[in-house]
């Protein structure tokens, strides 16, 4: 019981990766609910239905033990799995992979694109912070941007090109950062209007 009160208050008060120390915050936040996920199904599934918790259940309510008996049985833990679901429902489909797969600049926009049809789906959970939403986003970004960076040294190397091959280069640049500028602004208006209505909805 005193691991299952450990586990749901993680819930609560782990705070979103400290971004300045993670390099790779967002997957840590992905990781962090999709790991509390997989131990609290563990517990459901198999430390809850061992044979000497079944019993000493059992023994406690042939000896009338009720209180006793409902520590063991109402763990709170049904409904901290159920949160903790609801919240990697909504992060583990987030195609971070994408970002930091892409090889070229247009692979880099679709990738943009798709973090951006997916994050709109955050009205669909009921459990993920929207601070935490607006951190990963930050957190994204830089993920964003460090895989920018790298498909541009790839591309232009020690700047010994042609000037029209620099040319090109430069718009395909730009077409990725107009991709991110779009859906930021996109996701911006519709953030702005999820906190309201959920601000009224209180």
């Amino acid at each position: 019981i005193v691991q299952i009160n450990k586990l749901t208050n993680l819930i609560e008060t782990t705070p979103f990766p400290d971004t300045s120390i993670e390099s790779n915050a967002d997957f840590e936040e992905i990781q962090f609910w999709t790991n509390l996920e997989s131990t609290l199904q563990n517990l459901q599934n198999v430390e809850l239905n061992r044979l000497e918790v079944r019993a000493t259940i059992m023994v406690l309510k042939n000896a009338k033990r009720f209180l006793a008996t409902i520590s063991l049985e109402n763990t709170n833990l049904d409904s901290a799995l159920g949160h903790v679901q609801d919240i990697v429902s909504f992060l583990k489909p987030l195609p971070l992979e994408r970002i930091v797969t892409s090889q070229t600049f247009s692979g880099l926009s679709d990738s943009v694109e798709m973090i951006y049809v997916h994050l709109p789906k955050i009205r669909f959970s009921k459990n993920y912070n929207l601070l935490r939403l607006a951190k990963l986003l930050g957190a994204i970004s830089l993920t964003f941007t460090s895989k920018l960076s790298d498909i541009i040294k790839e591309k232009i190397g020690n700047l010994n090109i042609t000037y029209g091959v620099f040319v090109g280069v430069h718009e395909e640049i730009s077409a990725v950062i107009e991709a991110w500028d779009k859906g930021w602004q996109k996701f911006v208006e519709f953030f702005t209007d999820l906190c309201r209505k959920r601000k009224l909805a209180r």
